[in-house]
């Protein structure tokens, strides 16, 4: 029988990130199970509640709720129920600079899942889906991306790691990466829910073959760019609030889901572009290999 938090007020389990590595799969099989409960709107992963502004993920997309307080974080979740455990994840708190001391400060005792995957299809994947969305503006080509220390800096996961390796217990960090989940999804859950300590027997009909995020690009590129002026010109003209609620808005994106958003196989990654993310991340990859005691040498090559 798993311990019952020390309060009704605790969440139990964060995940962290990284973006584009397989989170919304793990946290997929996490919704699913009968003894997880995760916030109320359950169409809704991130809440991103502990990190900043700043945050180079969320960037002109979200804004960080932190500043609504404690009681509104905690009623975002279902109300506490005797043997089964609470938690989000939310892909921003990994690389950002204070969401790591937020979730100390608020939950030192909480259970932190971290899903890595090789740099270079993090990097590549990121990209597409960013010229997948509505507001972000970015660069013609991966190549030109791949130019930006900031986005490269994304792919620095030892870097980002660290902040957590040091303000937690190790035993309250598990880290997966995502060519495990593809090796062997079964064992990948079973270890999950029991570090969770939840049940370790339980399978989720249909999830194990399931990929989740497919690649998608905009089939109406004009319709993208007009809705992005249109709601990028109520944010400078002041109207901030009717922004936030328009993007936010889950309806809305619904429905432009089904009208401008069509599944796409993107261009692999060029080898001299591959060749530069290595380089540039080869050192911060071999200080991750010795923080997990893994073997990552498929990241070099």
């Amino acid at each position: 029988m798993r311990k019952q938090p020390s309060s009704r007020d605790t969440i139990d389990f964060i995940g962290i990130g990284a973006v584009k590595s397989g989170t919304t799969w793990v946290a997929e099989a996490l919704r699913v199970h009968p003894q997880v409960l995760f916030a109320a709107d359950q169409s809704v992963k991130e809440l991103h509640f502990f990190c900043t502004d700043d945050n180079p993920i969320i960037k002109d997309y979200f804004r960080s709720r932190y500043e609504r307080g404690w009681d509104w974080y905690l009623a975002q979740f279902p109300a506490y129920e005797e043997g089964k455990i609470r938690g989000e994840f939310c892909n921003s708190y990994l690389v950002d600079e204070q969401a790591c001391q937020r979730i100390r400060k608020h939950l030192p005792q909480v259970k932190l899942i971290v899903v890595l995957r090789n740099p270079v299809e993090m990097l590549h994947s990121l990209y597409w889906w960013h010229r997948g969305s509505i507001m972000r503006e970015v660069p013609d080509t991966f190549h030109q991306a791949i130019q930006a220390e900031a986005f490269l800096d994304l792919g620095r996961y030892h870097h980002h790691l660290s902040q957590y390796w040091q303000a937690f217990p190790r035993e309250q960090i598990q880290v997966f990466t995502l060519g495990e989940i593809r090796a062997d999804p079964a064992g990948v859950l079973q270890q999950l829910y029991r570090y969770l300590e939840v049940n370790g027997d339980f399978v989720p009909t249909g999830l194990l073959q399931k990929k989740l995020n497919p690649a998608i690009a905009h089939r109406f590129q004009w319709l993208r760019d007009g809705i992005q002026q249109g709601v990028s010109t109520l944010n400078r003209i002041g109207l901030s609030g009717l922004y936030q609620e328009l993007i936010e808005n889950k309806t809305l994106y619904a429905l432009y889901q089904r009208v401008n958003l069509v599944p796409r196989q993107h261009p692999a990654v060029d080898s001299t572009d591959k060749a530069l993310i290595i380089d540039y991340l080869k050192d911060d990859i071999r200080r991750l290999e010795k923080m997990l005691a893994r073997d990552l040498s498929t990241w070099l090559c």
